[in-house]
This record gives C-alpha cells, structure tokens and sequence, in this order.
C-alpha cells in the first residue's frame, strides 16, 4: 500500500467514526437522513476545499522550486563565464609579448627555425583564445568608442573626421558582450 492508499485508508476510517458519532442529533433524537446527507456534502467540500488548497500549495512550491533551479543555473552560468573571461584576462599579457617579439627590431634578424616556434606558439595561444570566444576588437579606421577603446592619445590628421580611430597603441579583446580590455588607441582630434 503507497502512502496515497495509507492517507486515504485513514481519512475513510475517520469518516465511518464520524458517522457513527452523528446517529444522535442536537437534541438527543435519532439525527434524519437529510441531516446525515447535509453533514457528508460539508465534510466533502471541506475535503474538496483542503484539496484544492494542497494542490495550489504544492504547485506554487513546484513553481518557486524551478525558478529558484532557473536563477541557479544562470547564475552557475553567470559565474563559468566570469571565470573564463578572468583566465583569458590574465593569458592577453603573454600575447602581447608574442605580439611585441614578433613584430621587435630583433625580429629579422632571428633565426627562421626559432621564428617558425615562436609564431606556432602565438597561433596556439590565438586557437586558446578562440576556442573561447575571445576575439579581438576591431579599432583602426573605426568611430572611437569608450565602451571598447580607451583614448591615451590624441592627433590632428587632416582629412579623417574627429573622434576616429587612427592606430592601435595595445589590441583590446572581447567575449561575447563583455569587454575584457579595451583597446588602447590613438584618436584623431
């Protein structure tokens, strides 16, 4: 017997000694049939009315159940991606380094094999990053923006509009809609 069985076996065994208590009426009379019929039709919508009650109570706890499970995951979610995005923050020194050596006045000079390895190594790095989500933010040639660059210096240069980005002084890097470092660029004044 399932504990629904077990409840309903005691609720039905309540009833019957209820109903044995209801032979005599207020006045000491045997209770009439209709009274008998009256006092099972409240004893019913109390029943039904507790019922109906429990249901709400246990679909309202269900209902607050998965939302609280919903606002974990996001948060769960929320907290991997902050994660991740601290990581890759703390990988965009090491490529700007690779970015500085392949790009130094000692770069030519350098002997091809150990050219070959340190570019392999940078693409390794590129490939983590991406492999990510992190990509680079597009500055040259583009309308400044302050939410992806930051401004360290200012040119006049005729011919391009003011407030355009005219060269990238440290490449910025975004993931998904999460600037993590802007891009450090010089702006035409």
């Amino acid at each position: 017997m399932d504990s629904s069985q077990k409840v309903d076996a005691e609720m039905a065994e309540e009833y019957v000694a209820e109903a044995d208590e209801i032979e005599i009426s207020e006045d000491g009379s045997e209770a009439t049939f209709e009274q008998k019929i009256k006092h099972w039709r409240d004893k019913f919508k109390q029943c039904d009315s507790e019922k109906r009650q429990a249901m709400e109570d246990l679909q309202r706890g269900r209902a607050e159940f998965l939302n609280a499970k919903r606002m974990q995951d996001e948060q769960a979610k929320r907290e991997r991606d902050r994660a991740v995005e601290r990581v890759m923050e703390d990988l965009l020194p090491l490529a700007d380094s690779f970015d500085m050596a392949l790009t130094g006045k000692g770069w030519d000079a350098a002997d091809a094999n150990w050219k070959k390895g340190i570019e392999g190594i940078r693409a390794q790095l590129q490939a983590l990053l991406t492999s990510h989500g992190v990509e680079t933010i597009e500055a040259t040639n583009v309308p400044f923006d302050p939410n992806q660059h930051e401004a360290v210096m200012q040119e006049v240069r005729e011919g391009v509009a003011p407030d355009t980005v005219l060269s990238v002084l440290q490449k910025g890097y975004k993931r998904k809609d999460f600037i993590i470092r802007p891009a450090k660029v010089t702006v035409s004044n």
